[in-house]
């Protein structure tokens, strides 16, 4: 690891430990979100503590955060996956072990598929999915894929395609017969990452395929400098 604090920042990081430890804070942290090698963004007045928000930051905390950011400027992120969806760094003085520490974080997504499917079987024994099957014969529609995708705590039916991926209209027993179907067999679909998929309808195989999948959030972090400030 860098060493990158001199003696003077090192004795003010050791007052700024005996100051938070006043206020009955052991570290402090220092989350700069969208952190890349070349973030040099970081100003007086905008750093807050994450445990105590109302915290008053010295002025002198601020120029020893931004040049050990600068100082990091040679740190190349190794990603796990390509669906990367944020990143941070988390500067954090100790007053307990007398170290500053920074963390490289990201937040990825990973899809865990399941699904289910009803066959000529169950569609017959199903009397509003066997009227479906039959109105989608008659409107001469094979093939009708209805996506969703809910998270947010919110979740949508987001339409209806044919096999050529051309709109079609989205006749409204349909609709509700889907969102019965997520809210019986997968309750919380819409909710934190949510969930994602599509119900295929295909008539001539007389067959309803649901592929769906759980959106999972991971988080990956690498320690990229720690620094002792004690004596």
């Amino acid at each position: 690891m860098k060493i990158i604090l001199t003696p003077e920042d090192k004795k003010y990081l050791r007052f700024y430990g005996k100051y938070i430890q006043s206020y009955g804070e052991k570290e402090t942290t220092f989350r700069i979100d969208d952190w890349n090698p070349d973030y040099t963004d970081i100003h007086d007045g905008r750093l807050h503590a994450d445990e105590n928000y109302y915290l008053d930051i010295p002025e002198r905390i601020t120029p020893i955060i931004r040049k050990i950011s600068e100082s990091l400027s040679d740190y190349e992120p190794n990603y796990e996956s390509d669906d990367v969806g944020s990143t941070w760094a988390d500067f954090k003085i100790d007053s307990q072990d007398n170290s500053v520490h920074v963390e490289f974080c990201y937040s990825y997504f990973t899809r865990d598929e399941q699904g289910m499917s009803w066959d000529e079987v169950e569609i017959s024994a199903d009397d509003t999915l066997s009227k479906i099957m039959d109105e989608l014969r008659e409107s001469n529609v094979p093939y009708m894929s209805v996506k969703f995708d809910g998270n947010g705590d919110s979740g949508s039916i987001e339409g209806a395609e044919d096999e050529d991926g051309a709109i079609i209209d989205l006749p409204a027993d349909i609709e509700d017969w889907c969102y019965n179907q997520l809210e019986s067999n997968y309750g919380g679909w819409e909710i934190n990452e949510g969930s994602n998929g599509s119900f295929i309808f295909n008539t001539e195989k007389n067959e309803v395929i649901l592929d769906f999948a759980w959106n999972n959030e991971n988080t990956e972090c690498d320690t990229i400098y720690e620094e002792k400030f004690d004596i």
